[in-house]
């Protein structure tokens, strides 16, 4: 959230250059919160939700959850038995082969073809990224409240010597890419279901999580699994982004050209060009999603 701000602002992200291309997927994910959800929720402790309002013309939208100080408060402990739980439970998945993580591997490869899949042991995740179960570690605040080790494969430029192996730069490590995004996916995801059963059903809300684009194959993996046990039903955007693509296919002759979700590709259209048009686009879209925002419960539309 806070680089896909200052991306939105054109300020200046610790002097890195990001892929463009991953910064646009990740504000499109950005684009889908606030337009076909009623309040976006995410962990920040400043002044961000208030910026983002106010940068895209929006009212009270972005709601932060705030930790404070308090490492053992009441959310600080929800949080690190998030990611507990998505620790042990990757770990019990790879002992048991869990065909689930095979899903995982084929969403990766859709994004990064020839990879090397790694496995998701906790010794694993111990060796590339030194998260463990250990309460002195609290490995849970790297993993909810840093930025993630693997972030230095998405920049361009400044690259120091270190980078660079006879004349060419270094290979990514893909296996700490994947670890790193997959454990923070799924420990979000199950916050998004414990949120969920907080609210309860009858109150007519539900939460769902939303990711940037590295954490999309672990969701569409555990979209799988669930569809396959008939235990839930597709998101709703997800189900109007299908239809879309299916009346209007990408060109033959163009199947490698980026494709954005069709609610980022008509809120740039309607902007035409315009960065400072941006937010009133936003704005504009948000209310013409209001009536289908009340609906969506009669629609029968659960979450993952």
């Amino acid at each position: 959230m806070d680089r896909t701000y200052k991306l939105f602002r054109g300020v200046p992200t610790d002097g890195y250059n990001y892929d463009p291309f991953v910064a646009l997927a990740d504000f499109s994910n950005i684009l889908n919160a606030c337009i076909f959800y009623d309040r976006v929720v995410f962990i920040d402790n400043g002044q961000l939700a208030d910026d983002i309002n106010n940068a895209m013309n929006l009212d009270e939208v972005f709601v932060p959850l705030s930790l404070g100080h308090d490492r053992w408060s009441p959310l600080a402990r929800t949080l690190n038995s998030h990611y507990q739980w998505a620790l042990h439970y990757f770990d019990y998945s790879t002992w048991k082969n869990a065909g689930w993580l095979t899903w995982l591997e084929e969403f990766w490869r859709h994004l990064l073809p020839g990879i090397n899949f790694p496995e998701h042991s906790v010794t694993n995740f111990e060796s590339r990224l030194s998260y463990n179960a250990s309460p002195m570690r609290e490995s849970w605040i790297d993993v909810i409240c840093r930025v993630p080790q693997s972030l230095d494969a998405w920049v361009v430029g400044n690259r120091t010597a270190d980078d660079w192996i006879d004349g060419k730069i270094r290979p990514l490590d893909t296996k700490k890419i994947i670890l790193d995004n997959d454990i923070r996916a799924l420990a979000y995801d199950r916050l998004a279901q414990t949120l969920d059963a907080m609210v309860g059903k009858e109150s007519g809300f539900f939460t769902r999580y939303v990711g940037r684009c590295l954490r999309s194959p672990l969701q569409l993996a555990r979209a799988k699994d669930a569809d396959v046990r008939l235990t839930s039903s597709p998101p709703l955007e997800k189900w109007l982004l299908d239809e879309w693509v299916s009346k209007y296919p990408a060109n033959q002759k163009l199947d490698q050209a980026v494709r954005l979700p069709f609610w980022a590709g008509a809120i740039f259209a309607r902007c035409r060009g315009d960065a400072h048009a941006l937010p009133e686009e936003i704005a504009k879209c948000r209310r013409q999603a209001t009536k289908f925002q009340q609906r969506r419960a009669v629609l029968g539309i659960s979450p993952l």
